[in-house]
């Protein structure tokens, strides 16, 4: 169940950092509603590929109450934290050859949201 519930947490975590990184609307939307909007980003291919597969499989733990094994749990995370290391190295890429995700101008540089403990810094964490 620890689990389950650390993988829901890091599924919000990544939700809340695509949509505020590349501004796109991820909170309250299923996975096909986001993987429809990707298509219409400049987001790199591979990394739209990567976090709808995230998303979709954080989806089995949270609503069809899939356990999943410590093996699981781990390389869910480790699909996590490469969408964020990929996420942050096409940025810098961008940004270093000039374009832009779409007509507004370069992507801003990331800016951490989430405080050591993971929650996001404008929620209140409980004790």
């Amino acid at each position: 169940m620890v689990a389950s519930t650390n993988i829901t947490q890091v599924s919000e975590s990544v939700r809340r950092y695509m949509g505020a990184t590349y501004h796109i609307p991820v909170l309250e939307r299923t996975t096909a509603e986001i993987q429809a909007d990707l298509r219409a980003t400049a987001i790199d291919p591979a990394i739209r590929t990567q976090f709808v597969s995230f998303l979709q499989e954080s989806d089995l733990v949270k609503f069809a109450n899939f356990q999943p094994t410590t093996e699981d749990a781990t390389a869910l995370m480790g699909q996590a934290r490469s969408i964020l290391e990929r996420s942050q190295a096409a940025i810098v890429v961008e940004q270093s050859n000039g374009q832009d995700g779409g007509d507004s101008g370069p992507l801003p540089p990331a800016t951490p949201t989430f405080s050591a403990n993971g929650q996001d810094q404008s929620e209140e964490v409980p004790a």
